[in-house]
């Protein structure tokens, strides 16, 4: 057998081709011969080969194949570990010996077909058995695959973008999920899609094909179990305790915790040989031990005293914590092959989950008393056929709700800008959002000559219900102990009750695209895609003050967007042999409009106040009164000219190499541009700075001391007493990714193993692109810096050096594993503490330092960090410094006791090195509270007096998990 993997795209984007020539001993074609396929679940579907030998079977799910082929007079061929990937298609040539009667059984042969179901270098990461059964896991849902790869995280951060603007698909439908407008992470973005559910996934992050839309960064597609020809059962259940734990950075032992897991899946038929069923269950129970809110500082207990005496126990914030996640996830899928050609699946993914004192990423207060409660439901339904040679059709229909509820149950947040401390509920929350949304792709496919063509339509339909604002609960901020004592500091709010948003977003698009075998081996792919998104300009309240004072108008924006997508690949499969693939391609991807911000421009139209005041709050925590923190006037936001959904232009370039049977070594660059992204202008910030700091800052409003504490007086730093803030959310961000990476695969056998080193830069002007606090959003110098942008720079999701190894290796009846990571740790800006307005626009959190090296102190930080030396003399570049790298270590041991019973016993060893991953203290600064501000009457620029901080860099809040070792038990009988 010649075995040629043509990597020629099928044309679909869950399903590939699989096809092939028979011949006889003398190579003749052979007619009427009898070709089946066999999934690994004992599913067959079956085909004669026409009159020039030739056999496809078309739409074939993702997964790995048994081909046997036979004709009477001949031996049987079964090809086996036959790897089909959603897009591709494989090509086989299978030549038959004669053999007299008795036949006592087929030929076997291993599939060897090079590089055919792996990765393809710089377009397509592939996640099989190697990820989901041998490596050793955590949270067991379809994100975790992510960490498999050198481009992406957990959270989905892929190539230098958020996670929110990477797609998740399941079956070919979008699983949009929702954002929280303020947090980092999109909780549990994949919950009802657990490992006992899911076969296989990929993570595309140049995915040609035009059915690709919506994200406009990757695109991580799942492809859920089928049912089985026979009765099968999976099941697992693991533990962990406090016992199996420890930590470098907390006693884990200080608190009770523990890990149950457990699930099972049954797969079998309803009818034997046209319709199959699978269903599932999983339950988890984590217990996620955690190191105390704040690091240890010298005047611990008096924090705790000051609070006692307003009532207020702050002794769990200084023990280990602990975070407490509930989750059951349902799975069911039906299968029916109505013919050879055409068939019908329907599955659904049910997941229900509690998240208590949640992680709610960088930036945010370590909660104690916080609870997130969720909902989740997918169902989708797919009608494929294959009404001729040259003709076929896919019909895919989807639902998605989503549910999440951000609750909070302490007071509100404290920031003591002294230690750095922060106790209370992080102003993010709470929030209650909720998405029901409709999708719906029909596709038809055809082939003439050598073009396969592809035209089709996708349509969305999302129904949203936002509830929140940010800073509704409040936040204190106090100079140091002594304050915090009288409760002197600065109070701020967002008033009111909390808004509500309900609206539609919808989208329809059509595509076509032709994929042209241009000569032996050379594929050229080529298409276009272009939607139309519609937004909800009814539910925006026309602002009239707005209007009569500033001249702006709130309500006037597009109603619809144009977005069209080119894309434009090639591939060539040197000598149609598998063993050599070059790739090449560019495209455009335009994600959609970030409901959060549609939110945010529907209930900051008119009546949305802001409450400051500096003064001193006796009844804290309770919510300061009207009198001593008044409201300032409206928020309102409004989009700026042209504003439209983010757009990717991404190129890369990959060679394939394969290296024996079953491995292969991956070389690829990737450039990527994405811009509209949105930014925040604060237009009722003064025109020109009323003065400017010893260092030449400009600075807003009129500055006000209060120990460590920096603050503007409310209102001193507006032009238009009747409005606090006016947002314009402009479309001026851009994002720019290059990288290179290097890769190894094996895919089969007794060893499998990946590998991965990627160095990459990203550069943006993106402030807080993450997900932060508005504030954090805007320029600390809005009218540029010297003639430049500050803000451009180096990215937040600058992560150059990232490198993986995994290995499993089996013995007999015994498995090892082990899972190694490195990445390179996240860039901050030197600046000040949570607390202090360095420029008086109303942002404590935005603030860079100017690099002063005669201040004392400041050459012992010169010694430590080369960031701090490089800039003295000036103002610092936007994250400049950056923390420690992070290592990642997991082990895991099954083992077979017995041949009789398909049980393993498993033990896993996670995050065994256990490196400080930690919030840095950024403050290069302290405010001196023994010094007062020093205003030069002449002038009125504004010495703000200031001391070294000894602790720059340092850790100010830990969020390792620690150690920890779980032992269970899995079962697969088949």
């Amino acid at each position: 057998m010649a075995a040629v993997a043509a990597p020629l795209n099928a044309q679909s984007i869950t399903a590939g081709v699989l096809s092939g020539i028979v011949r006889n001993e003398a190579t003749v074609p052979m007619r009427d011969a009898r070709v089946v396929l066999r999934t690994e679940g004992g599913l067959e579907r079956a085909v004669e080969t026409n009159r020039n030998g030739r056999f496809e079977f078309a739409f074939v799910e993702s997964g790995t194949y048994e081909l046997v082929v036979e004709r009477l007079g001949y031996r049987p061929v079964a090809i086996q570990r036959i790897a089909v990937r959603p897009g591709r298609e494989v090509s086989l040539s299978v030549q038959l010996q004669p053999m007299v009667p008795p036949i006592t059984g087929p030929d076997v042969r291993q599939y060897d077909a090079g590089i055919d179901g792996m990765s393809r270098a710089g377009a397509e990461w592939v996640f099989a058995d190697h990820e989901l059964e041998v490596m050793p896991d955590d949270q067991r849902d379809l994100a975790e695959l992510a960490r498999y790869t050198t481009v992406a995280t957990e959270e989905l951060e892929t190539e230098g973008l958020p996670g929110r603007f990477t797609g998740v698909v399941v079956d070919g439908i979008p699983q949009s999920g929702v954002a929280h407008p303020a947090l980092a992470t999109m909780h549990n973005r994949t919950a009802p899609f657990g490992f006992l559910g899911v076969s296989n996934a990929q993570l595309l992050t140049n995915g040609l094909d035009v059915e690709w839309g919506g994200f406009a960064s990757g695109t991580l597609s799942g492809y859920t179990h089928r049912g089985s020809r026979e009765f099968r059962v999976r099941a697992l259940g693991d533990w962990s305790g406090n016992a199996l734990s420890s930590s470098r950075h907390f006693d884990a032992a200080d608190l009770s915790h523990n890990t149950l897991r457990g699930g099972v899946m049954l797969a079998g038929p309803v009818i034997r040989d046209t319709a199959h069923f699978a269903v599932a269950v999983e339950g988890r129970r984590f217990e996620t031990p955690l190191p105390p809110a704040w690091v240890a500082t010298p005047f611990d207990d008096q924090v705790l005293a000051t609070a006692a005496g307003f009532g207020v126990d702050l002794t769990d914030y200084i023990g280990a914590r602990k975070m407490e996640t509930e989750m059951v996830s349902l799975f069911g899928r039906f299968d029916w092959q109505i013919s050879d050609r055409s068939s019908v699946s329907v599955r659904t993914n049910v997941a229900s989950f509690a998240t208590r004192n949640p992680e709610l990423g960088p930036w945010s207060i370590p909660n104690l008393g916080s609870e997130i409660e969720a909902a989740d439901v997918s169902a989708a339904a797919a009608f494929k056929s294959q009404l001729s040679r040259s003709l076929g059709i896919e019909v895919r229909l989807g639902f998605e709700l989503v549910k999440r509820d951000y609750e909070t149950t302490e007071f509100p947040a404290t920031f003591l800008t002294e230690g750095p401390i922060a106790f209370g509920d992080d102003p993010a929350l709470p929030g209650v959002f909720d998405r029901l949304a409709f999708h719906l792709t029909p596709v038809f496919h055809a082939q003439a000559g050598q073009h396969r063509f592809k035209l089709g339509a996708a349509g969305t339909v999302s129904s949203l219900d936002y509830q929140y604002d940010f800073n509704r609960g409040g936040a204190f901020y106090f100079g140091g102990l002594s304050q915090f004592s009288t409760a002197t500091g600065v109070f701020m709010q967002s008033s009111g009750s909390t808004p509500s948003a309900r609206f539609s977003l919808s989208q329809i698009g059509f595509f076509i695209q032709d994929t042209w075998k241009a000569a032996p081996g050379v594929e050229i792919l080529g298409g276009i895609r272009v939607d139309m998104e519609s937004l909800p300009i009814d539910e925006v309240t026309p602002n009239a003050t707005l209007l009569e004072r500033t001249g702006l108008a709130n309500d006037v924006f597009e109603e619809s967007t144009l977005k069209v997508s080119p894309r434009i690949g090639i591939t060539w499969n040197v000598d149609e042999a598998g063993q050599w693939i070059v790739e090449t391609g560019l495209g455009v991807y335009h994600g959609q409009m970030d409901p959060a911000t549609m939110a945010e421009l529907a209930t900051r139209s008119t009546g949305d106040m802001d409450r400051t005041g500096i003064d001193t709050f006796s009844d804290w925590p309770d919510i300061p009164n009207g009198t001593l923190a008044p409201e300032l006037g409206e928020q309102v936001t409004l989009l700026g000219p042209d504003f439209q959904a983010p757009r990717s232009v991404r190129g890369s370039f990959g060679i394939s190499k394969a290296l024996g049977r079953a491995t292969a070594l991956h070389l690829s660059g990737v450039y990527r541009h994405t811009d509209y992204l949105p930014r925040r202008h604060d237009l009722n910030l003064p025109v020109f700075p009323v003065a400017n700091d010893q260092f030449g800052r400009p600075i807003y409003g009129d500055l006000v001391q209060d120990g460590s504490l920096l603050a503007a007086t409310p209102g001193s730093n507006r032009q238009f007493d009747e409005f606090s803030r006016i947002t314009a959310v402009n479309p001026d961000g851009f994002s720019d990714y290059w990288g290179l990476t290097a890769r190894v695969e094996r895919r089969f056998g007794s060893v499998t193993m990946l590998a991965s080193y990627t160095y990459s830069r990203t550069e943006d002007n993106w402030l807080g692109g993450g997900g932060a606090s508005p504030d954090l959003q805007l320029s600390p110098f809005p009218d540029s810096l010297s003639g430049a942008d500050w803000a451009e720079g180096r990215s937040d999701f600058d992560v150059p050096h990232r490198f993986l190894w995994g290995l499993g290796v089996e013995f007999g009846r015994v498995r090892l594993a082990g899972f190694y990571r490195f990445q390179s740790g996240r860039p901050f800006t030197p600046g000040f503490r949570d607390g202090v307005d360095a420029n008086g626009d109303g942002s404590s959190r935005n603030d860079p330092a100017f690099v002063d090296g005669t201040l004392p102190g400041m050459t012992e930080l010169f010694a430590s960090w080369d960031c701090l030396q490089d800039q003295n003399g000036r103002f610092v570049d936007r994250n400049s410094c950056r923390a420690p790298g992070v290592h990642t270590l997991d082990f895991r041991i099954a083992v077979h006791p017995t041949k009789k019973y398909p049980v393993a016993l498993v033990l896993d060893a996670l995050n065994v090195i256990d490196s400080d991953v930690a919030d840095r203290d950024r403050a290069l600064y302290l405010i001196d509270p023994n010094g007062a501000l020093a205003v030069d009457p002449g002038t009125g620029d504004v010495a703000v007096p200031l001391v070294t901080n000894p602790n720059f860099g340092e850790p100010t809040v830990r969020r390792s998990t620690g150690r920890k070792v779980r032992i269970g038990v899995r079962v697969n009988y088949e």
